[in-house]
C-alpha cells in the first residue's frame, strides 16, 4: 500500500543466496555459450536432433541424460572418475540406456568457427585424445551460492554466530508479530544479517 512502516528491525531470508552454475574453467570456452555450450537446459526443444555431450557426475548430469533421450539424436556422458555423485537408481537407468558414458575422460577443448561443432575429449588416465563430433555441451558442473545482489544494496552483512533456537522461542516470535509487539528479538548470540 506504499505508507511508510517504521522498525528498529528488518529480516531480510535469502537463504544461501542465488544459484548460478559453476562454469567449465577455461575463459577461452565462453565464447561457445549460448552457441551450443549450456550450463542448464532452457527447453527441451533446443536438444531435439543434436548430439550431446554432457560433462559431470551429479544428479544434474545424470537426470539430463534421462530426460533427454529420445529427444537428442545421441548422447555421450563423460565424468573425470569412475564413481558418481548421483542417485543410485539414476546412474543404473543411464547405463541400461543408449547414453555413452566415457569415465575418467574430460573435455579437452571445444572446437567450431561460430558454434559448437566438435569437443576434443582426453582420458585422465592415458592422455589419449579423441574428437567427438556434438553440436551441444551441457556442463553439469554444479551451483555456487552467492549473496551478489544484497551486497550491492548498501547492507552491512555479518555473519551470524549462530545458537539453537528452540521451538518455544520460534513460537514466541511468531506469537509476537501476529500481536504486533515489534520489541520481540530471537537471541541469537551475536551477529545480524
Amino acid at each position: 500500500d506504499r505508507n511508510t512502516h517504521w522498525t528498529r528491525t528488518v529480516f531480510i531470508t535469502v537463504g544461501i543466496g542465488m544459484f548460478t552454475p559453476r562454469k567449465l574453467p577455461r575463459a577461452d570456452l565462453a565464447r561457445f555459450e549460448g552457441k551450443g555450450l549450456a550450463y542448464f537446459v532452457k527447453s527441451l526443444e533446443d536438444y531435439r536432433d543434436t548430439d550431446l555431450l554432457i560433462v559431470g557426475g551429479g544428479d544434474s548430469a545424470f537426470d539430463w541424460c534421462l530426460n533427454l533421450e529420445g529427444i537428442t539424436r545421441s548422447t555421450t556422458l563423460i565424468h573425470r572418475r569412475d564413481r558418481f555423485r548421483a542417485f543410485e537408481d539414476s546412474v543404473r537407468k543411464v547405463m541400461e540406456s543408449r547414453v555413452r558414458v566415457k569415465t575418467f575422460t574430460e573435455l579437452g577443448t571445444i572446437e567450431g568457427a561460430d558454434r559448437v561443432e566438435a569437443v576434443i575429449v582426453i582420458n585422465n588416465r592415458t592422455k589419449t585424445e579423441e574428437r567427438l563430433a556434438v553440436s551441444r555441451v551441457l556442463a553439469c558442473l554444479g551451483f555456487s551460492s552467492n549473496l551478489g545482489a544484497l551486497k550491492s544494496w548498501g547492507f552491512r552483512v555479518r555473519p551470524l554466530s549462530w545458537r539453537c533456537v528452540g521451538v518455544e522461542e520460534v513460537l514466541d516470535f511468531v506469537t509476537a508479530l501476529q500481536q504486533s509487539r515489534p520489541t520481540f528479538e530471537l537471541p541469537f548470540d551475536g551477529g545480524w544479517v
